[in-house]
């Protein structure tokens, strides 16, 4: 269930008070938009710095992605796990690759910086698929970069 976002917002103000919280976490492995635009609107202007993990959801728009920003966001977690269009597929994502192209670039426009969390080995993924994910993810580092896994064997020096 999510929790009232006046509550959450109440609650991490009290953590930036009694304990010179300026940096926080948000231990949810899944924030909702909804949840993160009421968050939003209780942060701005309480000097948190704060991240959390999501989706790749629809509902992350640049004015949303501005408004989070602006709220004291300066990361997002996402869980990308693979790049490859019949993987997120068969892991049952409801993801497609174009949307998590869509959205990354906003995310930079923000000023919001992100992480990808990655999966290799997923049952039937080929090694062409593990190559094609690390190549994307890889495309996502400033430059200069490097990206290796150790498990699979393949690696992207750029």
């Amino acid at each position: 269930r999510m929790r009232n976002p006046d509550l959450v917002g109440r609650d991490l103000v009290n953590l930036r008070d009694r304990h010179s919280a300026r940096c926080i976490t948000l231990a949810d492995d899944c924030v909702h938009p909804v949840m993160l635009r009421a968050l939003a609107q209780k942060l701005v202007g309480a000097g948190i710095a704060w991240q959390c993990e999501l989706r790749f959801e629809r509902a992350l728009t640049s004015p949303l992605l501005r408004e989070l920003a602006a709220a004291g966001c300066k990361n997002l977690i996402f869980g990308l796990e693979s790049y490859a269009a019949r993987v997120l597929e068969c892991m049952n994502k409801g993801v497609r690759p174009a949307e998590i192209e869509r959205i990354l670039p906003l995310c930079r426009e923000a000023g919001i910086a992100f992480n990808l969390q990655l999966f290799f080995g997923f049952p039937g993924e080929t090694e062409a698929e593990a190559k094609e994910t690390m190549e994307f993810a890889a495309g996502q580092l400033p430059k200069p970069q490097l990206c290796r896994s150790v498990n699979s064997g393949c690696s992207v020096d750029q």
